[in-house]
């Protein structure tokens, strides 16, 4: 979650809100990350998760090595939890953490 959370505060422009949302549903918890950033093209859904993975037009403008999301989705795999991003239309970027809980 903190990845998460850190690239939504990086790749924001300052004075932008995020926002977290936390559901219950019967046995599910889901964690919903949004960001007002450039976002992720669905096409680039497939590699995010691959490490060392950036975007080569953000790359320039935003520091880091392209393994935040990689970490993040192992430890989620780890825990046999799911971590995908969501389509926005629009501007910016949604990942979704879910995790069964007992």
């Amino acid at each position: 979650m903190v990845n998460l959370l850190e690239n939504a505060i990086k790749y924001s422009d300052p004075g932008q809100t995020i926002s977290v949302l936390l559901q219950s549903e019967k046995q599910l918890l889901r964690l919903v990350i949004k960001d007002q950033g450039p976002g992720i093209p669905p096409a680039q859904f497939e590699t995010i998760f691959q490490r060392f993975s950036r975007d080569p037009m953000i790359s320039a403008k935003v520091k880091g090595y392209g393994l935040g999301l990689a970490i993040a989705k192992k430890i989620a795999n780890l825990h046999g939890a799911k971590l995908e991003p969501a389509h926005v239309v629009g501007r910016g970027a949604e990942f979704h953490f879910e995790i069964k809980i007992i």
